[in-house]
């Protein structure tokens, strides 16, 4: 069975290649011990849909989504990295989060380093949303988008993002 994820056709059992965790963080709470998140797993393509539609777009959390035996936290691992894309409000900006997303979820060819990636977050600031890719590596990666798809890049290019690295020892 085949459907459509973000208008890209995605075949149903195999779509979601691992289980995962939604990580949810109240903004307010300074407290960032692993204890201080919410969590809520999904095993399957239909509970990943679920938890999306029920935690989408809400700005008073600051959401992480991972591979199951991961954690939202990257002081817990030594050696990794992340790149942050920093987004003013617009009608983009939900549209890039679903692509995103979906394609972490899917392990889809939008991201080149695909296996090195286990997590993707959002928090929303004041007049613009940081969403961080997690990945398990301390070397900064090139070319971080696979835009030779077109479906990809004009969601990408459209979004007007300022992209910064982070390496954490």
């Amino acid at each position: 069975m085949e459907y459509y994820f973000n208008n890209f056709k995605i075949n149903f059992r195999n779509s979601l290649k691992n289980e995962g965790i939604f990580w949810l963080h109240e903004i307010t709470n300074k407290d960032w011990s692993i204890n201080s998140f919410k969590t809520e797993q999904f095993n399957n393509i239909y509970e990943y849909f679920k938890l999306k539609q029920k935690y989408d777009y809400i700005q008073n959390l600051h959401i992480t989504i991972t591979d199951k035996n991961n954690f939202p936290i990257q002081e817990k691992y030594k050696n990794t990295s992340h790149y942050s894309l920093s987004i003013n409000f617009n009608k983009n900006l939900y549209k890039l989060w679903d692509v995103l997303i979906n394609a972490f979820i899917a392990k889809s060819d939008l991201f080149n380093s695909k296996e090195l990636l286990y997590g993707i977050s959002y928090s929303c600031k004041k007049e613009h949303i940081i969403i961080k890719l997690l990945y398990k590596t301390s070397n900064e990666l090139e070319n971080l988008f696979n835009l030779n798809n077109n479906d990809y890049k004009k969601y990408l290019e459209s979004s007007n993002f300022n992209l910064k690295y982070r390496f954490v020892k």
